[in-house]
């Protein structure tokens, strides 16, 4: 789905009145913002703590004034209820996909097909894509990230790119209180069924968090972003797509670690 630039900027002015990204986090911090701008077309690889990844990209877009990207986005997102208030993450940059679906290997070939010619489709179209290849949150992040790889969305963004043309950017969100934090053991109980309770313990932990942000101290939100890397310059020139993928793959999982040990909080 296209990223509807008006439906965003919109949601955006909602977000203004009720404070920006204060109504989330006492602050956001943003290591190496001058790689987040570029005429270049990206690819972008982060790791995944929380819904709030999607949404910290999203508000650094409008208050920094890069391209957002599509981001490749679990189909737990495609809720009615999100629809009905205003926050329709397909139209503000949501690419959804059942990552349980593909990643248990259930998926007809027509489903996988599917999903990769869409990937590969937005990159060859020319739009910026974000992918988080952990393949959903990080439930334990205390014992490492990116502990785990899901080259699917990669492989079709590599098949539609112009690898000279388009540059790999890395990273990594931290946060000194997740909003799901005190939930996510609860979450994670229902994370392969999907059923009601996931989703009852999500809204929970969001409940929760804009309840108490008078009270309590929400801690900071981190970015921290990578230096641009041209593709074509990861892999040689002549490599197949399993080298290609295994390069990008090393490259980023190295990468994404560095940059988040290396964030500094106060």
């Amino acid at each position: 789905m296209a990223i509807d630039k008006g439906y965003s900027r919109e949601a955006y002015k909602r977000i203004l009145r009720l404070g920006g990204e204060k109504f989330f986090f006492e602050n956001v911090v943003v290591s190496g913002k001058e790689n987040l701008s570029s005429e270049r077309q990206r690819i972008y690889l982060a790791n995944h703590l929380s819904h709030m990844d999607y949404a910290l990209i999203w508000l650094l877009s409008h208050r920094d004034g890069f391209k957002m990207p599509v981001i490749a986005a679990g189909k737990n997102l495609d809720l009615r209820l999100f629809r009905m208030i205003g926050f329709d993450f397909g139209r503000l940059g949501g690419e959804f996909i059942d990552r349980e679906l593909l990643s248990n290997g259930n998926g007809s070939f027509s489903d996988r097909r599917d999903v990769y010619r869409r990937f590969r489709n937005i990159v060859s179209g020319g739009e910026d894509l974000l992918v988080f290849p952990e393949g959903g949150r990080n439930y334990h992040a205390e014992e490492g990230v990116m502990n785990s790889f899901y080259e699917g969305i990669l492989r079709a963004a590599l098949s539609g790119a112009d690898v000279d043309r388009t540059d790999l950017v890395l990273l990594a969100f931290d946060y000194d209180r997740k909003v799901e934090d005190g939930f996510l053991d609860k979450i994670e109980r229902h994370r392969k069924d999907k059923n009601w309770r996931y989703y009852f313990w999500d809204a929970a932990a969001y409940a929760s968090h804009f309840a108490g942000r008078q009270f309590c101290d929400r801690g900071d939100a981190y970015v921290s972003v990578g230096s641009p890397r041209k593709i074509g310059e990861i892999f040689p020139a002549r490599a197949g797509m399993e080298q290609r993928v295994g390069a990008v793959r090393d490259y980023s999982v190295g990468g994404i670690r560095e940059l988040y040990e290396g964030i500094r909080k106060c």
